[in-house]
């Protein structure tokens, strides 16, 4: 919960799984599809090709739900990995704290995965949107400018990948946004919004104009709009490092009132 509020927050799970299948089912939308998504055993299987940027690569292959819905088997465990062929692309599995059964880890390690990754889980509410730095304006953009979004939010990936990202753009729950520092625009974002909850998704910053404030403009600009759109709380996961020093999206997300919900074990398969 936020700092502003004493309330519990609603489970964000099920939206933030709802944005998941929603890329993925736009990838393939578009033709071409770089990725799949499957459910096995009650998990969520992500399966991408063509990505070679690490962190891209293991955000867009990974397995969650694993155990949370039904208590996870041996097979069920054999059954989700072969979804990627192990050895022939790094994934992660993201366990959720409430993941059964509690063996679940010693399996996933006798497979050969390891723990190294975080997968932080933040809230907070809509009240009191924190403040946005100064030099930037937000917009919230509509199809005609996919090819901005699609410029910086998919800046680096094959084209395949930017169609899917940019055939978001006006889509039913979606709401996009840039960051213009001056008249260029320098950083974008994505709001979902699915039964009360909003997620945010799919945020970068050129390399450029890192540091100068543009991720946290977007941050204030897509809470506000969320309160708008009469959600009651706003999630966002971010991948971590295990050291336990948080990354820079994480430290702005604490400087705008969000709180860690939950810390899900991440287990990579290189």
């Amino acid at each position: 919960m936020s700092a502003a509020s004493g309330r519990k927050l609603p489970d964000p799970r099920a939206a933030l799984a709802a944005a998941y299948a929603a890329l993925f089912a736009a990838w393939q939308q578009a033709g071409d599809s770089p990725g799949k998504l499957e459910e096995i055993a009650g998990a969520f299987c992500s399966r991408a090709t063509g990505i070679d940027e690490p962190g891209w690569t293991l955000y867009l292959n990974q397995v969650s739900g694993l155990g949370v819905r039904q208590p996870a088997t041996r097979t069920t465990v054999d059954d989700a990995l072969s979804f990627y062929g192990l050895g022939s692309r790094p994934f992660v599995v993201a366990l959720d704290p409430t993941a059964r059964p509690r063996s679940l880890a010693g399996w996933l390690e006798e497979r050969g995965l390891r723990r190294r990754l975080i997968l932080a889980r933040s809230l907070r509410t809509v009240d009191a949107p924190p403040p946005s730095p100064e030099g930037f304006q937000v917009q919230q953009i509509g199809p005609d400018r996919a090819e901005t979004y699609t410029a910086l939010a998919a800046h680096g990936l094959p084209a395949a990948v930017a169609r899917g990202v940019g055939a978001l753009v006006g889509a039913p729950g979606w709401r996009h946004s840039v960051a213009y520092e001056g008249t260029t625009p320098v950083a974008a974002g994505a709001l979902f919004v699915h039964d009360g909850m909003g997620c945010l998704c799919w945020s970068a910053t050129h390399p450029g104009h890192r540091r100068h404030g543009a991720h946290a403009a977007l941050i204030s600009h897509r809470v506000a709009h969320a309160a708008r759109l009469g959600c009651t709380a706003v999630a966002v996961e971010t991948l971590e490092a295990s050291s336990g020093r948080p990354g820079a999206g994480l430290r702005n997300l604490v400087r705008a009132g969000f709180q860690t919900d939950h810390q899900l074990r991440v287990y990579v398969a290189d």
